[in-house]
């Protein structure tokens, strides 16, 4: 059998979506066909996760699509390994190179939505998107939308959703009607996109109607967390901060109900894990999350930043145990059809090598 040297190409220093995006793709994916090699900047977060690949740190990307550095540097990586399929995540200096290099096969995954409100630079992604080769994989309609809104062409993209894996039945753990209290918990990076402010902001709402069988925790870790800790003792709210877990599932397996307050969202990783831990969601309606959340189906889906409305949500569902377990069945089943990270890889391998060579 044909080996493929794959090389992934990830900027981010931080362990987000991007980077739980990676790991997967290096976990699942069939070592039979492809020989993986891993580029991450000096300082990833994603480093000590990563098992079984070449890993090579290079300097000049950290958190940055672009620059002059970055790009000389990823040239002289490819022009070493010559693989024959590079996949790109968020690194526009990975892309020119492997096209000034004339690898066979460049794939770029969006793990973002982008804001193209001004006319500008909306003219100038279309014109990059024009001249650059990769096929390009969106992992939700919104990203798909907002990538021909850029100006790609409608052939290059590839639509597969992100997946989860999935969690053995055995190991969830459902609701006993009348126990107290009710857990709320938020998973996220504690920064400003990620809406840990309006997840206070929430729970101050949950807290003035004076119900005490709801208490609140937090995991992540972020720019963000000592002014909501400062918040947290100012407004004497009964937010527990628990930081990074190692174990997430753990953390899903704790909570009765889990949020997700974000302003924007190209999928919520933090919505499929919970759901695969039949965990029901209540989430602002925004895109992306909005293709995963039914609402009143598998989960909540409240307008922006309507506190009042979000904290009714979950008083509702802190109060009605059925309900809870009925969304969190109704989310893992959906997980299972559409959303599992087997089905992800698969999908992505066929990108791979589709086309390759022919």
């Amino acid at each position: 059998m044909k080996k493929y040297k794959l090389m992934h190409i990830l900027s981010d220093t931080n362990f987000g979506g991007a980077g739980q995006y990676l790991l997967h793709v290096c976990q699942y994916i069939d070592r039979n066909i492809f020989d993986v090699v891993v580029i991450l900047p000096y300082n990833s977060q994603l480093k000590q996760h990563l098992e079984n690949v070449t890993l090579i740190e290079v300097d000049g990307i950290a958190d940055q699509s672009f620059s002059i550095k970055g790009y000389y540097a990823l040239k002289k990586v490819i022009s070493k390994y010559q693989p024959q399929i590079i996949h790109c995540h968020g690194s526009l200096s990975g892309r020119l190179a492997a096209q000034r290099l004339g690898t066979p096969k460049i794939i770029y995954t969006k793990h973002t939505l982008s804001q193209n409100n001004h006319l500008w630079i909306k003219e100038i992604k279309r014109l990059l998107n024009r001249f650059l080769r990769a096929e390009v994989i969106a992992i939700s309609q919104a990203i798909k939308d907002n990538l021909l809104e850029e100006g790609l062409l409608e052939k290059k993209i590839h639509l597969i959703y992100s997946g989860v894996p999935l969690i053995n039945k055995e190991k969830l753990v459902f609701s006993k009607p009348g126990k107290t209290p009710i857990v709320v918990g938020f998973v996220g990076r504690l920064e400003h996109i990620k809406g840990p402010h309006h997840f206070l902001r929430v729970v101050q709402q949950v807290m003035e109607n004076k119900d005490e069988s709801i208490v609140f925790k937090m995991a992540g870790e972020g720019s963000m967390k000592e002014a909501l800790l400062e918040s947290i003792r100012e407004k004497q709210l009964e937010v527990v901060m628990v930081g990074f877990v190692e174990d997430i599932n753990s953390f899903y397996q704790s909570c009765h109900i889990i949020v997700n307050t974000s302003e924007s969202e190209a999928l919520s990783f933090s919505t499929l894990e919970a759901f695969s831990n039949g965990k029901p969601v209540i989430a602002f309606d925004i895109p992306g999350i909005n293709e995963v959340i039914s609402h009143q189906v598998d989960g909540f889906l409240i307008p922006s930043l309507e506190y009042e409305t979000f904290a009714d949500a979950i008083i509702k569902l802190a109060k009605d145990c059925a309900l809870r377990d009925l969304f969190g069945v109704r989310g893992k089943q959906k997980v299972e059809e559409k959303y599992t990270v087997e089905q992800m890889v698969q999908q992505t391998q066929n990108v791979y090598i589709g086309g390759l060579y022919e």
